[in-house]
């Protein structure tokens, strides 16, 4: 008798486990300041939600658990982020110190359209994501690592400035992510087929990057910078909360 309570004990378990509802996922990604998941359907291990990113619907997400995960001490999925936009997808993993994504694809920069409204600022063009990893220490909400590479289409933007609203051409865009000569994550904007840096992000305090301009970019956007720094100096740097 015991051993049949046994066996159905485990086979209750392993049920219990293979239909864990979809709303645990919901229950992971809301640890994330900023970012729900609703709307969900199907299990822990295989399911589809609506993602939301500080209120914003972002897309329909999948997920997969990928168990090869497990060998890395990670729990881990491979997911897939649908939009009018476009399409990313890659690999999402936790551990108890960080978070891992690996992300590709391509999605039109109206996808990003609701986040930039606040600064006023409309982007034209496609953004193309090769093989790109970014990891995150969750307890510190500091980026620790980058590696890859973006890609911009080019194309017309808008942006305030003194009340003003201006309106620039810019050039094909490439951003490399990286580390620095300090060791530090740093993605570092480029146009394509220039070495004179645009545009250099880098960790700032917990959940928050500084973006530095060069005056070369100043230059493309119709306004040079006055003074003599050389073009691939940074001549204004901003600090800007993104989780």
């Amino acid at each position: 008798m015991r051993r049949y309570i046994i066996i159905g004990a485990l086979l209750f378990l392993s049920f219990a486990v293979a239909f864990a509802p979809s709303g645990l996922v919901d229950r992971l990604v809301d640890r994330v300041d900023g970012v729900e998941l609703l709307g969900t359907s199907g299990t822990l291990w295989q399911g589809r939600g609506d993602l939301y990113v500080t209120q914003h619907n972002a897309g329909q997400l999948s997920w997969d658990f990928n168990p090869s995960a497990l060998l890395q001490m990670q729990a881990g999925y491979n997911w897939e982020l649908r939009s009018l936009n476009g399409t990313l997808n890659g690999y999402g993993g936790a551990s108890p110190t960080h978070f891992d994504v690996d992300l590709q694809g391509a999605v039109g920069l109206a996808f990003f359209e609701p986040w930039l409204e606040r600064y006023n600022l409309t982007i034209e063009g496609d953004l193309t994501a090769h093989p790109s990893s970014i990891t995150i220490d969750h307890g510190a909400g500091l980026i620790v690592a980058l590696e890859g590479q973006l890609d911009w289409s080019g194309g017309e933007i808008s942006y305030g400035l003194a009340g003003v609203t201006r309106y620039a051409g810019l050039p094909p865009l490439t951003a490399f992510l990286q580390k620095n000569g300090a060791g530090q994550p740093e993605a570092v904007v480029y146009a394509r087929g220039s070495d004179t840096p645009l545009l250099i992000a880098t960790p700032g305090m917990p959940g928050f990057i500084k973006i530095g301009m060069t005056k070369k970019f100043s230059s493309l956007l119709g306004r040079p910078w006055p003074g003599r720094a050389a073009d691939h100096e940074v001549v204004l740097e901003v600090e800007e909360q993104i989780f």
